[in-house]
């Protein structure tokens, strides 16, 4: 009984109802801010244009592997020696992201790499020589994916010899780095690796009331456009006042 409790709202009537006019997918159902979080994200509502505006890292296609630290890491933990390459870490990472399908670059200055991973496939290598941390970050950016390192990128690899767009990605980007350790059977294991992005499909928006998704509608009860899902709308003995509402706005 009784209708939603009242909450600040920081869009405006107009703005929602001109929103459910002209279709816009932020005022009829897209992406929870708390789905993934973005810059410049004020409203909470998320769709595909977004998403395609801020340019996510392709999580779920390609990784890029800085080779010198993953085969620097292997022959520390695995053959106890500190400055030791062992390009079989290398290889391990490149079996662990291949096998979920996904496209590896490989960044060495060593030849020996290069040589290890011929036959692999869908592995490109790219040997860097003296620039091998310029050219990983760059192939990370021209690709639009998460590194694979432990090494601290912000903080080592940001100068003022960088350039702007390649700040403002490694910016964006440092949050998905891949860092790793080594089991027990020196097996390769990510640590924090970004799972695929999940969007919500556009059934609806976050139910202002219980914040549940799924199919709703827009009304201005109790006196301002809000998103109510029909669970709510249906307790309140108001689904056919909203319907009522949404049709009249469109």
């Amino acid at each position: 009984a009784g209708g939603p409790e009242e909450r600040e709202d920081p869009d405006s009537a107009q703005h929602s109802q001109e929103g459910l006019a002209s279709g816009d997918p932020r005022a009829q159902g897209g992406l929870g801010a708390d789905d993934m979080e973005l810059p410049g994200n004020d409203s909470g509502y998320w769709g595909a244009e977004d998403v395609a505006a801020y340019s996510l890292p392709r999580l779920e296609e390609c990784r890029v592997i800085d080779a010198e630290n993953v085969g620097l890491s292997y022959g520390q933990v695995v053959f106890r020696e500190g400055r030791r390459y062992e390009v079989e870490g290398v290889r391990k990472a490149v079996e662990q992201f291949a096998k979920q399908g996904m496209t590896v670059v490989v960044v060495s200055k060593r030849r020996e790499t290069q040589e290890a991973l011929a036959k692999a496939e869908n592995v490109d290598v790219v040997i860097a020589d003296r620039t091998d941390g310029t050219m990983l970050l760059k192939q990370a950016q021209r690709r639009n994916c998460p590194i694979v390192s432990c090494d601290e990128f912000l903080d080592q690899r940001i100068n003022s010899q960088a350039d702007v767009g390649l700040r403002q990605w490694l910016e964006l980007a440092a949050p998905h780095q891949v860092r790793f350790s080594w089991g027990p059977q020196a097996e390769f294991i990510p640590i924090n690796d970004p799972p695929r992005p999940v969007l919500r499909p556009g059934v609806g928006e976050a139910c202002h009331h219980c914040g549940s998704w799924g199919h709703g509608a827009w009304t201005a009860w109790p006196g301002t456009w809000r998103y109510y899902c029909d669970a709510c709308l249906a307790s309140w003995g108001c689904g056919r006042q909203a319907q009522a509402l949404v049709s009249a706005a469109a």
